[in-house]
């Protein structure tokens, strides 16, 4: 139930709250299974639903993948949901998932799959944090470049979910691909955001409900800024506040 790395840290007992007011029956079926499963078997909870349905069990879940299995082993580090068992999650996204052929030059992704991948791709960035926490920078490296093969810029855009990834490669020692990524993601984002100033020239109407898109980008070059400056890219860091400073200039002058 727990895995031998963690043995360490297993607690006699799983101490939990509900802060819900009512109880649907969703929630009751959940702690049903809680109540009369023992430990007989394992209980897993989606990464992709809302953390709504976790009932405050976030410091007991064991990452193994594209899931978080309760345990009673208590999380420790407070920068990403679940104790990441490095090894369980290497064999599942390296050698046993099938990403779906998305790597395939061409293939439609709709809306619903590209979302999906967001997901995908954090379920890889916390692997290669957990391995460059654990010393293994060069198999967090290859879990990186696994990721950007298996989902490439060309069939998945890049969106905030690359963030986490660009961490990853500066935690793995990897800073030319990080910054090569930095520089990928705000050029991106530059472009975003001039093709929103020039449609601010159609008519405030229809240019009104581009504020939350405008603000995103901005959000995200901002982020971009902050991790370059907490690995010490000084010099990217500053390119990412002067595109923020001209194009917050820019919002205020749009939407204020």
């Amino acid at each position: 139930m727990v895995p031998e790395a963690f043995a360490s840290d297993q607690v006699e007992e799983v101490r939990f709250s509900v802060s819900e007011n009512g109880y649907y029956k969703n929630l009751q079926t959940v702690l049903d299974i809680l109540a009369n499963n023992d430990w007989k078997r394992p209980v897993y909870f989606s990464t992709t639903v809302s953390s709504d349905y976790y009932l405050n069990l976030d410091d007991y879940f064991v990452r193994e993948g594209l899931a978080l299995r309760l345990a009673p082993v208590r999380n420790q580090n407070p920068n990403y949901l679940g104790r990441v068992d490095t090894e369980a999650m290497y064999t599942k996204l390296m050698e046993e998932f099938d990403w779906g052929g998305i790597q395939t030059p061409g293939i439609y992704m709709d809306e619903n799959n590209l979302r999906m991948t967001i997901h995908y791709r954090y379920a890889f960035s916390v692997l290669a944090a957990a391995l460059a926490e654990e010393g293994k920078t060069e198999t967090a490296k290859e879990v990186l470049d696994h990721c950007m093969q298996q989902m490439p810029k060309e069939n998945v855009p890049y969106n905030a979910g690359i963030t986490p990834l660009i961490q990853g490669y500066f935690s793995a020692g990897d800073t030319a691909t990080a910054n090569e990524l930095v520089g990928e993601y705000s050029a991106q984002l530059e472009r975003e955001l001039q093709c929103l100033n020039v449609l601010s020239q159609t008519g405030r109407e229809r240019f009104g409900k581009s504020q939350t898109d405008y603000l995103s980008a901005l959000r995200d070059i901002n982020t971009l800024g902050s991790v370059c400056l907490g690995y010490g890219e000084t010099d990217k860091a500053r390119e990412m506040e002067d595109l923020l400073s001209m194009y917050g200039q820019e919002y205020e002058r749009l939407f204020r």
